[in-house]
């Protein structure tokens, strides 16, 4: 387990999950770390977790790049 800030992909477990929250209509959403592997499988997994908030686009509002992320480490 790593702090947020130093975090990266390769980091994450099956077990672990991302949360998500648009900052625009503040709908939350969930995905696993083994699922980010598989969606995001062309970036190296050196690539930090807090530089990801580019890439996700709210289901609700279609706002992209506006979700705050935080890792719920599976213990």
């Amino acid at each position: 387990m790593r702090p947020f800030y130093d975090a990266r992909i390769g980091d994450l477990g099956p077990a672990d999950y991302l949360k998500l929250e648009c900052l625009g209509c503040k709908h939350k959403g969930v995905v696993s770390g083994e699922r980010l592997r598989v969606e995001l499988h062309t970036l190296p997994v050196t690539t930090l977790i807090r530089d990801l908030h580019r890439r996700f686009k709210c289901r609700e509002c279609k706002a992209k790049g506006r979700v705050d992320i935080s890792i719920d480490w599976a213990r």
